[in-house]
């Protein structure tokens, strides 16, 4: 409705000043344009880029004069942005992927105490099994998660036979 309201005072503004006098992201100013582009109520008058979801600074919009619609309310959808829509995927994935270090690491651990010295095979066997009653986890996950904690001094490699680990109580 904003971007609306400027043009009671201006017949035509450039995409710069519409960002400048609405004061809203430019993210936010392409998701509000493109429906009202494509309703045509309004027109892009640059002749040089007239594709409707590429924008520059110096395109210039105006009302279109002979704007008809025969609904009394218009519904002007919403452009949802792909990037927000990535962003958020990105964050949720690295927000499980953290949770199901931790998960991962506490199911080795706990196998660990129980069984004090296990093979490395038996271990991931053993993680995965429990683990699969969760979610299905990758094995060099939980390789990584080994490497983790016998950094962190939880656990060991056998001096004997590296294929063992030992549990450092």
């Amino acid at each position: 409705m904003s971007i609306l309201l400027i043009f009671n005072t201006a017949n035509s503004i450039s995409y710069q000043q519409l960002l400048q006098q609405t004061q809203i992201t430019e993210l936010e100013m392409k998701c509000n344009l493109i429906p009202l582009l494509q309703l045509k109520m309004l027109v892009k008058s640059n002749p040089v880029n007239l594709i409707v979801r590429e924008f520059q600074q110096n395109d210039i919009y105006s009302l279109n004069g002979a704007f008809k619609n025969n609904m009394y309310k218009i519904k002007i959808p919403l452009a949802h942005a792909k990037e927000n829509k990535l962003i958020e995927k990105a964050d949720v994935s690295d927000k499980v992927d953290e949770d199901r270090k931790h998960m991962v690491e506490a199911t080795i651990v706990k196998v660990m105490k129980a069984r004090r010295r296990i093979e490395h095979n038996a271990l991931i066997s053993e993680a995965t099994k429990i683990l699969s009653q969760k979610f299905n986890p990758d094995p060099t996950m939980i390789k990584k998660r080994i490497e983790s904690l016998i950094d962190r001094e939880y656990l060991e490699r056998d001096s004997d036979d590296r294929r063992f680990y030992k549990y450092i109580a």
